[in-house]
């Protein structure tokens, strides 16, 4: 089960939303534009940062297990939740094959990875 996260409250991003707002009041923009940009650069955020856990956990089982890895496994991974991709990315370095890293999110068909 995931939770959600408010990142627009984090002070990490606070800063970037800041400006967006202080930029839109100065262009005559409503402050809603500002709003909307933030939620974009946020969203945009989370999905890099799914992108990179999915692509290191498809490179993670390449490397262990050549022949067994699923080709293109980032593309199936990407839309989970951090939290699962986190679990999956932890299992995947010690499980001892890929359907154990794996678990319920093994694509429904898969092919070997060539090397």
């Amino acid at each position: 089960m995931g939770i959600t996260v408010n990142l627009s409250d984090s002070k990490l991003l606070r800063e970037a939303i800041s400006r967006a707002r202080a930029k839109a009041r100065a262009e005559g923009r409503d402050e809603r534009w500002a709003e909307a940009w933030a939620d974009g650069w946020v969203e945009g955020w989370e999905e890099g940062r799914r992108q990179a856990l999915a692509e290191a956990i498809e490179r993670i089982l390449q490397t262990r297990f050549p022949c067994e890895a699923p080709t293109r496994l980032a593309d199936h991974l990407v839309d989970l939740v951090p939290r699962a991709l986190y679990d999956i990315f932890d299992k995947s370095l010690t499980a001892s094959s890929v359907a154990e890293a794996l678990g319920s999110h093994v694509p429904a068909r898969s092919h070997a990875a060539t090397r």
